[in-house]
């Protein structure tokens, strides 16, 4: 019960974040930005007098852009040696506004308060950052003992094709499995660090350990709620991709529109999905 009321709050909480969406969104948009527009310039110059630019908009093509970053790949390696800084930006931007997000959604009430969120983001974003590294290096550790196996496994003599295919099915279930549990871990870590006030990562990180696997069925049974309008987003957006012919201005700015509405409502998921786990970590302290 205490599951299906921490989704139905979540969603209530991400409902009146709006303005905190948009600034999220806001702010992910000028880094990409910072990324695309070299980008454009890079594959326009590459692509010299060709049409492959154009054509690319009504339809992606593969073999031609392999064909394009092949005859540029020199340049577009160097592009992306320069990029990798800004993606990394992502992740810091992510970690960084994860105090802000948490500060709204322990008390989404009245008007959202642009100071207060940055404020929030400021205070935070020291042990969230450590419990960013700490997760990724778990990830890193999970995949290497997940997939070692199967290559173990599948580089023995007189293996079929269809037992390498059954190998790695069940490694990449079981990987995705473990994802979804060490990223719940961190989340809960976040949680206790904001909740209790307290700097001490890998101390608030063992007791989001020892909550995350006591609340193992009702944590997932969640995620498996929260992934139905995900998938119906990008379903919706797949349809609708295939289903607009572009084929002039007008149309692409209206694909551009159609875009970014879904990456924003992608945005309202995310913290529909933390507003639901932090509801259901607030529910089960009195027990806890």
């Amino acid at each position: 019960m205490k599951a299906i009321q921490a989704y139905l709050n979540g969603y209530k909480t991400a409902w009146k974040s709006k303005k905190m969406i948009s600034l999220i969104y806001i702010f992910y948009f000028c880094i990409a930005l910072l990324i695309a527009i070299p980008f454009y310039r890079l594959f326009n110059s590459i692509a010299g007098n060709s049409l492959l630019p154009d054509n690319l908009i009504s339809e992606f093509d593969m073999t031609a852009m392999a064909d394009l970053i092949r005859d540029g790949g020199k340049v577009f390696m160097v592009y992306l040696q320069g990029a990798l800084p800004w993606l990394i930006a992502f992740v810091l931007l992510g970690t960084w506004m994860m105090g802000g997000i948490l500060h709204w959604i322990s008390a989404a009430r009245g008007s959202f308060n642009t100071g207060n969120f940055l404020s929030a983001c400021n205070k935070y974003f020291w042990p969230f950052f450590r419990v960013t590294i700490y997760s990724l290096i778990l990830q890193i550790i999970v995949a290497f003992l997940i997939y070692v196996v199967p290559v173990i496994l599948v580089s023995k003599d007189g293996v079929s094709d269809q037992y390498v295919v059954r190998t790695f099915v069940t490694a990449i279930l079981l990987h995705l499995i473990f994802f979804i549990l060490v990223g719940l871990m961190a989340d809960f870590t976040r949680f206790n660090i904001f909740y209790e006030g307290k700097r001490k990562v890998l101390k608030m990180g063992w007791r989001s350990v020892k909550f995350t696997i006591r609340k193992i069925f009702p944590l997932y049974f969640i995620y498996l709620i929260w992934m139905l309008l995900p998938v119906i987003l990008i379903v919706g957006y797949t349809w609708l991709r295939t289903s607009i012919q572009v084929d002039s201005v007008a149309m692409i700015i209206m694909l551009f529109v159609i875009q970014q509405l879904f990456i924003w409502l992608r945005y309202f998921t995310r913290i529909q999905r933390l507003a639901m786990y932090y509801q259901f970590f607030i529910a089960n302290q009195s027990k806890d």
